[in-house]
C-alpha cells in the first residue's frame, strides 16, 4: 500500500471498514437475484470511478517506510493501519520484545459454525509475530510457523493477541504467541524468522 495523501489516511479507513461489512453481509444477508442485481450495479458505478492499481513494485513495500529511530516501520501497511477490505482491523501495542493485540472477527471469517477459521487464525499469528520479528531482526521472512488449535475461536468477540520474542541465534530469531478470549487462550503459535539483511 503506497504512503496516503495527507489527510487521506483516515477515508481510506472508513472504506475499509465499509468493505468488510460489506463482505460480513455478504455472507449473513438473504436477497432474491433483483437484490443482488441491484448491489452488483451500484458496486460497479464504484469501482468504475476508482483510477487503475498499480502494485509497488518493492517485495517489502510495507516496511519501507522509516521510522524516527531508523527502525523499519509498518506505517503503510493496510493490515496494521485498517485499510485493508480483507483482513479485520488489528489494533497492536508494541513493548521491548512484545507485541500485544486487539481484534474481532466477523461472520466472513468463518470456519466451522460460529467460530473463526483456523486459517485466518494462523495469518493473524504470522502478521502478529512478524510484528516483533522486524523489530529484533530488521527485513525478515518467516521460515516456519507451527500452530496449536486449543479450543475454538469465536466470531463476533474483542479477542487478545500476545507475542513474545526469544533469543536471537545470529540472523535466526523464534517468535512465540497466543490469542485470548475473555482470559482463555484459544491458540499458541511458535514461528522462526529468519533476517534477509544480517549474515549468521
Amino acid at each position: 500500500m503506497p504512503p496516503d495523501i495527507p489527510g487521506a489516511l483516515e477515508a481510506r479507513r472508513r472504506v475499509a471498514a465499509q468493505l468488510r461489512s460489506l463482505a460480513d453481509h455478504l455472507v449473513g444477508v438473504e436477497l432474491d437475484d433483483a437484490g443482488w442485481g441491484r448491489v452488483e450495479g451500484q458496486l460497479a458505478t464504484v469501482l468504475a470511478e476508482l483510477p487503475d492499481h498499480r502494485a509497488d513494485p518493492s517485495p517489502f513495500a510495507m516496511l519501507s517506510a522509516a521510522d524516527p529511530t531508523g527502525r523499519i516501520s509498518f506505517a503503510h501497511h493496510p493490515l496494521t493501519v485498517g485499510a485493508s477490505a480483507t483482513f479485520p482491523e488489528v489494533h497492536l501495542e508494541e513493548g521491548e520484545g512484545t507485541v500485544r493485540g486487539r481484534l474481532r472477527f466477523g461472520p466472513a471469517w468463518e470456519g466451522p459454525a460460529g467460530t473463526v477459521h483456523g486459517g485466518f487464525i494462523a495469518a493473524t499469528f504470522d502478521l502478529g509475530l512478524s510484528r516483533v520479528a522486524v523489530r529484533e531482526l530488521g527485513l525478515c521472512v518467516t521460515r516456519w510457523l507451527r500452530l496449536r488449535y486449543l479450543r475454538p475461536t469465536p466470531l463476533d468477540r474483542d479477542l487478545e493477541l500476545e507475542v513474545t520474542a526469544g533469543e536471537r541465534d545470529g540472523r535466526l530469531l523464534e517468535v512465540r504467541g497466543q490469542i485470548l478470549d475473555e482470559g482463555r487462550v484459544t491458540a499458541r503459535a511458535v514461528a522462526q524468522f529468519a533476517s534477509v539483511t544480517a549474515r549468521g
